[in-house]
């Protein structure tokens, strides 16, 4: 199972991807992770945008079965 985590915030958006998927004995690992950062002289419109179009980037290249959030 492939999991997509995210940490959202509107200047430092973290995100993490986790497969489950390893051979047998395997915990699992993180294939992969990131963060998307928005400049603090943009609107507050804009870097929503940004993150918005940038987190579509990561569900369509990786697939996540499911996703998780921290608030």
């Amino acid at each position: 199972m492939i999991v997509l985590g995210l940490d959202p915030s509107i200047t430092d958006f973290g995100w993490a991807v986790h497969n489950s998927a390893e051979p047998q004995g395997s915990t699992g690992r993180c294939v992969v992770r990131g963060r998307f950062r928005s400049d603090a002289s943009m609107t507050y419109i804009d870097r929503y945008m940004s993150h918005r179009e940038s987190l579509r980037e990561v569900i369509r290249k990786y697939k996540p079965d499911r996703v998780g959030t921290e608030f």
